[in-house]
């Protein structure tokens, strides 16, 4: 975690003001949802990959199916923590 220095977060304190950091913090939290929504339906993907590999006809497939939805749904989630910081230095949370 970083931290601002305390004369330049005075600063930015004086200069914006609170309906100018909810401004500015709109469009992370749309983009947060819409990363939380794709998340969710990635994790629906690979649960289906692998309950079909557990399945009778399971193929290997399906576990490389698995595999793949798994590692892009760990992309987003480390992509919506990295926008959640960002969000809360904006807003001063």
């Amino acid at each position: 975690m970083t931290s601002v220095h305390p004369l330049s977060q005075a600063e930015a304190d004086r200069v914006f003001s609170q309906e100018d950091r909810a401004q500015a913090a709109k469009p992370y939290k749309r983009q947060i949802a819409n990363m939380k929504q794709r998340a969710y339906r990635t994790s629906l993907k690979a649960s289906a990959a692998l309950d079909a590999w557990f399945s009778r006809l399971g193929t290997v497939e399906d576990v490389l199916d698995y595999e793949r939805e798994a590692e892009a749904q760990q992309i987003l989630v480390g992509r919506i923590a990295g926008m959640e910081a960002t969000l809360k230095r904006i807003t001063g949370e």
